[in-house]
C-alpha cells in the first residue's frame, strides 16, 4: 500500500509540475510576439509585471534565460540591468512550421489541381493511424470520405518522410489531378473546409481586438489584467490560424484574415505601449520582497 502511494503521489507531483510548465509556456508564447512589438529597454519589467501573480520572478527569469540560449530573444544590458527583446519576427511566433508552408503555397499561383490521399492503415496500428491523421489536418488537408482527404497543394515530400519515419509508407495512396464532383466546385470546398464558419471566426477576433483596443484605452487595468485580456486575442486569432487551411485565394470570398491580422498587430501595439507605461510607473518586486533592477 505505502509503495502504491507513494507511486501515485510521485505521479500527481510529476502531473502538476508539467501542468505548471504548460502553463508558463503559453504565457510565454504569447510574451514573444509582444516582445516584438515593445520598444526596449522595458521587455523584461513588463514581464515581471504581467507575471508577478501567477509565478516567481525567480521562475519567469530562468524561463527567460532559456529563451534566450534557444535563440528566441537578445538579451540587452544597460546601466547595470538585464533586458530582454524579441528576436524572431512574429510570423515565426504565431505559426508553426507546417503552418509557415501552408501560407508559403498560399502565396504562389495555383495551378489547378488537387492531391488525393487515400489510406487504410490496420486496426492493430490504430495509434499510427491517429497520428498520421492529426498530421495531415496540420498540412491543412480536407477529409472527404472516411480515410479520403484533398488539398489543393503538393505535400507529397512531408507525407513521404513522415510515413517512412513511422513505417506506414505502404499503407498510403497520393495521387495529384483534377477534381470532378456532382456539385460546384465552390459548394465541394465549403462542404469540406466549412469556409463561412471560419470567416466568422476571423470576424470574432477583429470585433475581440476592438474590444480589446477600447478597454485598455479607456480603463484602468493592472498589467496582469491588461497581459491577460492580450492572452485572450492572442489565443483566440493563433486558433483561427491553426484551422485555416489557407486555400487558393480563387475559394476566399470577401475573406477577413488580412484584416484580422492588421486588427491583431493593432491591438499588440496598444497593450504593449499600455503595458510599458503601467511598469514604468511601479517598482517589480521579487517573491522575496527585493526590488528587481
Amino acid at each position: 500500500m505505502k509503495m502504491e502511494w507513494r507511486k501515485r503521489k510521485k505521479r500527481i507531483i510529476y502531473a502538476v509540475r508539467e501542468a505548471g510548465k504548460g502553463l508558463l509556456n503559453e504565457f510565454m508564447e504569447g510574451f514573444l510576439f509582444l516582445l516584438w512589438t515593445s520598444a526596449p529597454p522595458y521587455g523584461s519589467k513588463i514581464f515581471y509585471s504581467c507575471l508577478e501573480d501567477t509565478f516567481s520572478s525567480q521562475r519567469v527569469y530562468l524561463y527567460l534565460h532559456r529563451l534566450y540560449r534557444k535563440g528566441f530573444i537578445h538579451k540587452i544590458k544597460k546601466d547595470g540591468s538585464i533586458f530582454f527583446t524579441s528576436k524572431k519576427p512574429p510570423q515565426d511566433i504565431i505559426f508553426n512550421d507546417l503552418e509557415r508552408l501552408r501560407m508559403e503555397f498560399f502565396k504562389k499561383k495555383w495551378n489547378g489541381k488537387w492531391w488525393l490521399i487515400i489510406y487504410d492503415i490496420p486496426e492493430r496500428r490504430r495509434s499510427k493511424r491517429d497520428l498520421f491523421r492529426m498530421f495531415i489536418k496540420e498540412l491543412g488537408f480536407g477529409k472527404v470520405k472516411e480515410s479520403c482527404w484533398i488539398s489543393p497543394y503538393d505535400f507529397s515530400p512531408q507525407i513521404y518522410d513522415f510515413t517512412k519515419r513511422e513505417n506506414i509508407i505502404k499503407y498510403i495512396c497520393l495521387h495529384e489531378g483534377r477534381l470532378f464532383t456532382g456539385k460546384s466546385i465552390d459548394a465541394t470546398v465549403e462542404e469540406i473546409w466549412h469556409l463561412k464558419e471560419l470567416n466568422e471566426k476571423y470576424e470574432e477576433v477583429i470585433e475581440l481586438c476592438k474590444e480589446g483596443i477600447e478597454k485598455v484605452e479607456t480603463e484602468s487595468l493592472s498589467p496582469s489584467q491588461c497581459y491577460n485580456l492580450y492572452l485572450k486575442v492572442f489565443f483566440s486569432y493563433k486558433k483561427v490560424i491553426k484551422e485555416d487551411p489557407f486555400l487558393p485565394q480563387e475559394f476566399l470570398k470577401n475573406w477577413k484574415r488580412n484584416e484580422a491580422e492588421k486588427m491583431f498587430e493593432k491591438f499588440s501595439k496598444v497593450a504593449s505601449r499600455e503595458l510599458q507605461f503601467l511598469s514604468k510607473k511601479r517598482p517589480i518586486i521579487s517573491s522575496h520582497g527585493r526590488r528587481l533592477k
